[in-house]
Formats: structure tokens, C-alpha cells, sequence
């Protein structure tokens, strides 16, 4: 029932049905203002209407002037006019000649001036044919008297029927509106609304599709129009969004590959800035031993997220021996075979997992979630030794880019120690080539009078001692003379490698020149001297050489012992002091030891 109470054809009916309810109280009011004049009005045509038909009827029979035969006409008259309640008939004297009966029995009695109260009294001349003595030609005079009561009875009466017909039409036209136009209005307004509803819901294809000239016609077609504009806008929109969303999202790969670039060119600046450090730090090494203690800690710099160790390749080329680590690497082998190695082997980088048939031999047991790699160190595709690297990457594999990243890194740094690591040994071939004896394996002359001098310095500033031992083969002429300068190498070879076993990592062992050699003991007395060149001269004593399947025969050497005092500032005055005591071992007979005066020294 609510619904339809907000329906738009309960508000129609409402709206009538008050229009109607004002429309009839402003008739009735009208009416009754009116009603009277109405009355009095239709009263006289009345009468003069029954005037007329009397004239007609009598006007040319002059024969019916008798008043029985007019008081026959004036009955039958009478009953013919509708609210006459009295027709009378007067000759041309005045004389009453007819009078008919009260047509209402309730018509008042009472007569005023000849006239009943509530009645109107209407005269008409009756004419006939012309009368020479009267001059005249009306022959009598009808008087019609008209009852207004019953009049307005039958007013009031056909107004009610009226009134009724008229409500009786009212519903019969609701009907015919509701099913005629109402329906279909409403029907059209309906499909409009749902349009709009569903328009409003979004669905831009939504169309009333109402037709028709009338108003409601022309509002769904006004509709449908915005509905196609709208529609149209919609997917401008859309398209528009769309191409927007497309270019956001190129805009954001964009960005993401420029900030990856960003960031890959950081991190470059990054590793390129570490590895120009670190090949200025290997070029300012002085020896192998110190540029060994600095790769580890460049290493994790450069990988943060690996371990790794560092082998060289020994000089007999059979083995590679670990010289370094950084990180916690999986593995405790110090040495193993280049065989074992696949980066070795091809001369190139070469990584694998735990799995891999090619997996090197010398990693042994692979943890899973490990990437291995191997790079060879080298220059001028010669192997100097490897860098071993174990990245923990957990379950997943590292992404193409990163893993690419990362074996470029690893390519530059073991190029870069690689080449490092040449120079390096190049520079301390060169550097050993310069002080050292290439017979003997010994320092050589040019060693000795650098590091002399500052030993005997150094000796004098902390007040401590030192000494010179001077070594000569005896007879060393004999051997080249009889067995050839090759057997002479021999002796002095072996010469030279008793020196080298005989001496503390802090003496200094050189060949002097020819079969002469000098051994520098820092931080020895006299006694020490003494006691050191006794031992070297025993074991040389021992020594049983062959060459060419020939015995040598006895080899012995004689030995000088000089030490420092107040008066030595030179490495040359101490030398000559040292070989002046040689000289003295030869003249004395050779094979034995001469030093200077000490009251400690051996006889």
C-alpha cells in the first residue's frame, strides 16, 4: 500500500480529487448565489412561452372565444407547460373569461394584488383580426402565473442530477485515464527511472528508449542522449585512464631501470674506487708477504657476501699451496693439485653448486645453497696461483642481472690481483736477481755493503754487538783446474747451502765474490763468532763431493772473525779487518778459524 501511496498516480489522484473538491464547493457556491435569477429568469421565458402557444392556439379561431371552449384550451395548455400553476383568460373588456385550476396543490392559497405569493405573473396580449369599432386588434389577454417555488424545485433537482451524472463520469474518467494514459505514463516514467537508477549504479549502457511527442516522451529522449554522452565521456575517460595507467606504468619501469642503472653505476663507482685502491696498495707492497695481508680485507669488501681463499702456485708448478683466506670458508686444505681444478684447467672463471658434475675435485663436500667459483690468477696467461670464492645464496639462485654483476666483479678483482701479483713477483725477481748470487742462492756484494752499514749503525745506536765472519775455499784453483769450472760451481754451491742451514733468519749469509763469502751475525759477540765459524768450518770438512762420477776429494775453508768496537764506523774498516784475519787463518795453515783478540776467544 505504500508503495503506491508514493506512486505518481496516487499523487494524480489525490491532486484531482481535491481540484475536484475545490471545483464542486465553488459551483455550489455560485449556485446558490444564482440559483434565484436563474428561477426568475427561466420563469418568464416560461411565460412567455405559454403566452405564445396561447395566442397560437386562439389568435386565428376566434370561434374558441367562448368561454367553455376556452376553459378547455386553458386546461389542456396548462398541463402542457412545465411550472405554470395558473392560466387565466381576459376579453378585450378584461372580464375573466377562463381560469384553469391550480396545476400544484401546494401552491399558496394567499393572492396578493390578484397574484398568489410565490408565483410571477406574466400578461400577453392576444390579437386577431382587426375590429373597426374598437380599433384594435387585440381581442383578449392571457395572464400566465409561473410558480417559483416548483421552479426552483426543478432547478435545484436537475442541477443535483447534473450533479450526480457528472460524479457518476468521475470515476468512468479516472478509469479511462489510468488505462488510456496513467499506465502508460506511468509505465514510461518507470522505465525512465530504472535508467536512471541503473545509469546512476554505473552501467553508462543503461537507455529509457521512450517514445512519443508529449513531455515524457521528449524526457526520455532527452535522457537517452545524456545517457550516450555520458556513455561516450565514459569510455573517453576510460580510453584516456587506461592510456594514463599504460604510461605510469612504462614511466615506473622506466624508473626502476634507471634507478637499477643508478645503482649499478654506484655500485661500479663503488667496486671500481675499491679495486684502484687496492692495485695502489699491491704496487706499494714491497714483498708478496705484505701484499698477501692485504687482499683479505679488500676482498670482503668487494664481496660482502662471500668467503674465500687466496692459493699461489708453488714454483715446482705441481701443487697450490693457501696463502691467504677471508670470511669463514668451507674446506681446510692448504695444498692440492691444479689438476683438481676446472678453472685452472681451462684458464677462466668457472662456477658450480653442490650437485654439478663439474664441481672442482678440490672443494670436496659441497653444502647445498653454495655457488662455488674459481678464478685462475694470471698474467700474461701465465697462472700465478687461484682465488677460491663460496657465496651463500640460500634456497634460490641469484637473479640473471646479479649473477652477472657478480661474475664480472669476481672477473675484475682476480685480473686485477692477477696482474698485481706478476708485477709483484716480477718486482721481487728483479729486486732478488739485484742482491742476490744466482750460484749460490746467497746475497751478493752489492747486499752486503748496504745492509752492512746499517747493521753496524743500528748496532751503535742501541749499543749492541755484531760480527763478520769471512769464509775462503782453500785451494779453490785446484778444482777448477782438474775437474773444470763446473765441478768449481759444485763446491760452491754446496758451500753456499751450508751457509744458508747454518745461520738464524736475523744473520745475513753472502758470496763476496769468487770463493770468498761473508756472514754477518747481529746481536753476537766474539765468542758467537767464533763458535758459528767452527761449526761451518767442521761441516764443510765433512763433506764428501762428487761431480761427473768423480770424488772431489777433501774441501776445507779457512774463516776470519772480526767484531765491532768504538773505534768501527764503516762496513769497509770492519771488512778489512775481517779479511785481514782470513789472511792470517792461510798463512797459519788453512781448515781453521782466526779472530780478533778476545779474552773469551778459543786458541
Amino acid at each position: 500500500m505504500k508503495p503506491w501511496l508514493h506512486s505518481l498516480n496516487a499523487r494524480s489522484f489525490i491532486v484531482q480529487l481535491l481540484g475536484l473538491a475545490v471545483v464542486l464547493g465553488a459551483v455550489g457556491l455560485f449556485h446558490l448565489q444564482t440559483l434565484r435569477q436563474s428561477v426568475h429568469g427561466e420563469a418568464a421565458r416560461v411565460g412567455e412561452t405559454a403566452a405564445a402557444i396561447f395566442r397560437e392556439e386562439l389568435g386565428q379561431h376566434p370561434e374558441r372565444l367562448q368561454p367553455g371552449v376556452l376553459q378547455g384550451v386553458a386546461d389542456r395548455l396548462s398541463g402542457k407547460l412545465v411550472n405554470v400553476s395558473r392560466l387565466r383568460f381576459l376579453d378585450a373588456s378584461g372580464t375573466v373569461v377562463a381560469d384553469s385550476r391550480p396545476l400544484q396543490q401546494d401552491a399558496p392559497q394567499q393572492t396578493v394584488g390578484g397574484t398568489r405569493k410565490g408565483t410571477i405573473q406574466i400578461t400577453a396580449p392576444i390579437l386577431g383580426r382587426y375590429d373597426p369599432v374598437r380599433r384594435s386588434n387585440q381581442i383578449g389577454t392571457v395572464v400566465v402565473e409561473v410558480d417559483l417555488a416548483l421552479a426552483e424545485r426543478r432547478v435545484r433537482r436537475s442541477f443535483l442530477q447534473s450533479m450526480l451524472l457528472l460524479l457518476a463520469l468521475i470515476p468512468l474518467y479516472w478509469l479511462i485515464e489510468y488505462f488510456a494514459l496513467g499506465r502508460s505514463t506511468s509505465r514510461r516514467l518507470r522505465t525512465t527511472a530504472s535508467a536512471a537508477t541503473a545509469l546512476a549504479a554505473g552501467d553508462y549502457s543503461a537507455r529509457a528508449r521512450v517514445r512519443g511527442r508529449d513531455e515524457i516522451g521528449q524526457l526520455g529522449s532527452a535522457f537517452d542522449a545524456m545517457a550516450a554522452e555520458l556513455q561516450s565521456t565514459h569510455e573517453r575517460l576510460q580510453l584516456e585512464i587506461h592510456e594514463r595507467h599504460e604510461i605510469q606504468q612504462r614511466i615506473g619501469e622506466l624508473n626502476r631501470i634507471l634507478e637499477a642503472g643508478v645503482e649499478l653505476a654506484q655500485t661500479q663507482n663503488r667496486v671500481l674506487g675499491v679495486l684502484n685502491e687496492l692495485s695502489r696498495m699491491l704496487q706499494a707492497s714491497s714483498s708478496l708477504t705484505e701484499a698477501l695481508e692485504i687482499l683479505p680485507g679488500y676482498c670482503k669488501t668487494l664481496l660482502q657476501d662471500s668467503s674465500g681463499m687466496i692459493y699461489l702456485l708453488h714454483p715446482s708448478r705441481d701443487h697450490l699451496e693457501r696463502v691467504a683466506e677471508f670470511g669463514a670458508p668451507q674446506g681446510d686444505d692448504d695444498f692440492f693439485n691444479p689438476a683438481n681444478c676446472w678453472a685452472l684447467r681451462l684458464g677462466k672463471t668457472h662456477a658450480a653448486r653442490a650437485g654439478s658434475p663439474l664441481l672442482c675435485a678440490h672443494i670436496g663436500d659441497a653444502l647445498p645453497g653454495v655457488e662455488y667459483q674459481c678464478a685462475p690468477l694470471q698474467a700474461q696467461s701465465d697462472a700465478l696461483g687461484m682465488l677460491h670464492l663460496q657465496f651463500n645464496d640460500g634456497e634460490g639462485e641469484v637473479e640473471g642481472a646479479a649473477q652477472a654483476t657478480r661474475n664480472l666483479l669476481v672477473a675484475a678483482l682476480s685480473e686485477q690481483v692477477g696482474i698485481a701479483l706478476a708485477n709483484l713477483k716480477l718486482r721481487e725477481t728483479l729486486r732478488q736477481q739485484s742482491i742476490k748470487d744466482p750460484l749460490t742462492g746467497l746475497f751478493n756484494r752489492r747486499y752486503l755493503e748496504e745492509t752492512l752499514q746499517r747493521e753496524i749503525d743500528r748496532a751503535q745506536r742501541i749499543d749492541d754487538r755484531l760480527v763478520v765472519v769471512m769464509l775462503d775455499v782453500d785451494h779453490f784453483k785446484r778444482f777448477n783446474d782438474t775437474f773444470g769450472h763446473d765441478a768449481g760451481d759444485h763446491v760452491l754451491k754446496q758451500v753456499g747451502r751450508i751457509l744458508s742451514t747454518s745461520t738464524r733468519s736475523s744473520d745475513i749469509a753472502c758470496r763476496h765474490g769468487g770463493e770468498e763469502f761473508v756472514l754477518v751475525l747481529p746481536q753476537a759477540g766474539i765468542r758467537d763468532g767464533i763458535a758459528r765459524a767452527e761449526q761451518i768450518r767442521q761441516l764443510v770438512a765433512e763433506l764428501s763431493l762428487n761431480f761427473g762420477g768423480r770424488p772431489l776429494g777433501p774441501l776445507t775453508v779457512s774463516l776470519g772473525v772480526a767484531s765491532i768496537d768504538a773505534q768501527t764506523r764503516s762496513a769497509d774498516a770492519l771488512l778489512k779487518r775481517a779479511d785481514e784475519l782470513l789472511f792470517d787463518a792461510k798463512r797459519q795453515g788453512r781448515d781453521r778459524v782466526v779472530a780478533e783478540s778476545d779474552p773469551d776467544a778459543v786458541e
